[in-house]
Parts: structure tokens; C-alpha cells; sequence
């Protein structure tokens, strides 16, 4: 899966010569200027994330709560498509909220009366492993 981002919005050390050929093949049909832009494969492990996370998942209201402040909104962008994917696959969602370059997340159960389950915590240590 590719998504196109700004240059510098997040590190990404290589670009595949299919990356490459997306960008170039597609860049007229959305009228971009490619010389700004990046194709990034989200499951590529050489992504890095510039993170300031908050210490731990925290308990409050029967919900696990995390904050997570990145560099700027299109690196909590690209955060946040990989936990849809994570969650999609685990066939769990979070509640959560952006704000630029924030993104909180909150875990519940809610077929379990809204309270935290081993769904939650299997969910918090699968985002977890994305950012570490």
C-alpha cells in the first residue's frame, strides 16, 4: 500500500523503482508536482516516526489512553493509517482523535459494557510495537 506525503515529513531511506515509476505514472492524473513529493510503502520497516509519546498506557474510565505527539500532522497521519490497518486486522477499533501533529487514542471494549479487555491490551502493545 503507498500513500504519496510531502518530502521531509517523515524519514524513509529508500524508494523503490516502483515507488518510483507510481509517482511519475499518477502524478499528472492528480496534478501534483512530484519534485515535493514521496511515495511511502507503510509497511516498509526502514519508516521511522519523530515521536515524543507520552510515558505508558494509562487507565482512566475503563478505557486505556494514550497521547502521542509527532513532528507535524502528515507523520500522525501516516501513524494513524497504519493503527486502521493494525485494527482492521484485529477486528478491534479504537476511539480516537487528531489535532495536527496529536493523535490520542482510547481503548474500551464495548461489547463487554465499555471496560478494558485483553482485546484492549493486545491492541495497545500491537501500536506499540509500530512506534518502537
Amino acid at each position: 500500500m503507498l500513500f504519496i506525503f510531502p518530502k521531509g515529513s517523515f524519514s524513509y531511506k529508500s524508494n523503490t523503482s516502483f515507488e518510483k515509476r507510481f509517482i511519475l505514472n499518477n502524478a499528472s492524473a492528480f496534478q501534483i508536482n512530484i519534485s515535493n513529493f514521496t511515495a511511502v510503502n507503510w509497511f516498509d520497516p526502514k519508516l521511522t516516526f519523530h515521536l515524543k509519546k507520552s510515558f505508558m498506557w494509562q487507565e482512566k474510565e475503563n478505557r486505556l489512553e494514550q497521547t502521542f505527539t509527532f513532528k507535524n500532522f502528515s507523520e500522525a497521519f501516516a501513524f494513524m493509517a497504519r493503527v486502521a490497518l493494525l485494527a482492521e486486522k484485529m477486528d478491534h477499533h479504537p476511539d480516537w482523535s487528531n489535532s495536527w501533529n496529536k493523535v490520542q487514542i482510547q481503548l474500551t471494549t464495548h461489547s463487554a459494557g465499555n471496560r478494558i479487555t485483553e482485546k484492549d491490551r493486545k491492541l495497545a502493545e500491537a501500536i506499540d510495537r509500530l512506534i518502537n
